[in-house]
């Protein structure tokens, strides 16, 4: 099979099927009496909210919006590009055990994440092991390996979906086939492609699910599951006297926020691949 690499622009459409959570490690507010998610901390009438998990998003300059900025869900491009080489990964590593054989922890990581060990080698390349490494069917698309050669498969967007905010960051990029009536949020719509859904953890101990088989593992159940009655009673005394107290009990509201099913990201990637590598890419994608 021929080495040539050729130079291609694929553009194309990930749909949400199901609700989307990328968390970003921050936390916000869930007010349960309107559905609506807020960033940070908000002072709201005790027992409306409770703290959720907030999805990833990216800032956009928004002159019209209140704050001058709109936040846009986002799917960062690393992420889409770490989960493609995964697949990737998995597709050889089939093929590898297929045929009975093993390879080194360094060759799973630099397979599946880019780097083999937590010190990449630092020292230059030669031509030899350049020119050997773009050739390669699997480092000449995703890059990485023990110095972390470049890699040639690069998306050239982070996904964010196509508004009235974020049109700017198609042009040059968009999809030939891009339909605004299809593939455009409406503007009616742009601020509620994020929802907010409440999490009730339970307390198995205190409902008394599974009663038969908890009463036959517990140490001494009767009087264990009357201690802790006890102490959650107490807590609750104490938090009432004192509004603060240790807490007891395993049950908990918590919140997740999520990108609602049906929103549209493009997507736009740049190669520079030989056919190998572009029937690579493919199948993982």
């Amino acid at each position: 099979m021929s080495n040539q690499k050729t130079k291609l622009r694929l553009h194309t459409f990930l749909r949400t099927l199901t609700p989307l959570h990328i968390s970003s490690g921050q936390t916000g507010t869930f007010d349960v009496t309107n559905n609506r998610v807020y960033m940070g901390e908000r002072i709201i009438s005790e027992g409306s909210a409770t703290t959720c998990a907030l999805v990833q998003t990216i800032a956009y300059l928004a002159p019209g919006e209140e704050s001058g900025v709109a936040n846009v869900p986002v799917i960062m491009a690393n992420n889409i590009m770490g989960r493609l080489r995964r697949h990737a990964a998995a597709l050889v590593l089939g093929i590898v055990q297929s045929k009975g054989q093993t390879i080194s922890p360094g060759t799973y990581s630099a397979l599946a994440c880019g780097a083999s060990s937590g010190n990449p080698d630092s020292s230059v390349p030669t031509f030899d092991q350049l020119r050997t490494s773009m050739a390669h069917p699997y480092l000449g698309l995703f890059g990485g390996g023990p110095k972390l050669m470049r890699r040639y498969a690069r998306m050239l967007n982070n996904p964010v979906p196509y508004t009235s905010v974020t049109a700017q960051s198609f042009k040059g990029i968009e999809h030939p086939n891009f339909d605004p009536l299809i593939h455009a949020v409406p503007i009616s719509t742009e601020k509620f492609l994020t929802r907010g859904v409440l999490r009730n953890r339970m307390d198995d101990l205190t409902s008394l699910s599974d009663i038969a088989l908890a009463s036959a593992t517990i140490t001494d159940f009767e009087n264990a599951i009357r201690e802790r009655a006890s102490a959650i009673a107490g807590n609750k005394a104490a938090k009432a006297e004192t509004g603060t107290s240790e807490r007891q009990t395993t049950r908990s509201f918590t919140a997740l926020q999520y990108v609602i099913p049906n929103v549209i990201f493009p997507l736009s990637w740049s190669l520079e691949v030989t056919p190998a590598q572009l029937g690579l890419f493919l199948l993982a994608l």
